[in-house]
């Protein structure tokens, strides 16, 4: 059994799978969904998901990306792939993590989903890791606390919440949800602006408005998909 589930920019999507498995695709992702009689797999070629794992011993649920196996039994995470790492978020019991076997074909499923051994890398609830890509950054697991949580996942309740990041961190987390390219001009006092805040995922007009009125700065729309920010000074 095969399924393929995609969101657009800006969209999300809650799919309820056959083994009772939730998965929500947040903005402009791709999974492909496999399910044999001793396996199920998610490859994740784009994008980010939270899944919570419905509990089946005898079929452990590993989710592929970025050439990493997370694997899990009953459990709940969220996976974002990023240009150069995948982020892992486990928000409920334990997750183990493997690199996949390059030798093994992509459509041989028997080896992808090989059970991992118990010495694999484990994430626990309220933890999270970087999973290299090139093998470059070392993969770390870190705690991250509740709050911290919440505001990383709160785009399942179509919102973005912000607690002191950068103005550029900020606007390339929100720039994911929009086709419209935010640009910052080279002010060294916009680069010192911290966010903090709630704002709706493509709700463009608001957060225009909110950097505006609360944060001094100033936008130039050029043509339909580009805006620069500025300081008011």
């Amino acid at each position: 059994m095969q399924m393929n589930y995609q969101t657009g920019i800006g969209e999300s999507n809650t799919i309820q799978l056959p083994d009772n498995s939730k998965i929500i695709l947040n903005t402009n992702s791709f999974v492909q969904v496999r399910y044999t009689s001793s396996a199920r797999i998610i490859d994740l070629q784009r994008g980010e998901i939270h899944i919570d794992v419905a509990h089946d011993k005898s079929r452990p649920l590993s989710v592929i990306a970025g050439g990493k196996v997370i694997q899990a039994v009953g459990t709940a995470f969220n996976v974002e792939v990023r240009n150069d790492l995948v982020e892992l978020i486990v928000t409920d019991g334990k997750v183990l993590v493997a690199a996949k076997n390059h030798k093994a074909a992509k459509t041989d499923i028997d080896k992808i989903a090989t059970r991992l051994p118990v010495s694999s890398m484990a994430i626990s609830k309220g933890e999270k890791v970087d999973l290299a890509l090139t093998g470059k950054i070392i993969d770390k697991v870190v705690k991250v606390d509740p709050v911290e949580v919440a505001a990383r996942l709160s785009w399942r309740q179509g919102n973005l919440i912000f607690r002191g990041e950068s103005l550029a961190e900020a606007m390339a987390e929100i720039g994911r949800y929009t086709d419209i390219k935010f640009e910052l001009s080279d002010n060294k006092q916009l680069q010192q602006v911290q966010v903090a805040g709630m704002f709706k995922t493509g709700d463009v007009t608001g957060l225009l408005e909110v950097l505006s009125n609360n944060f001094n700065i100033t936008y130039k729309r050029i043509g339909t998909d580009r805006i620069i920010l500025n300081y008011a000074g």
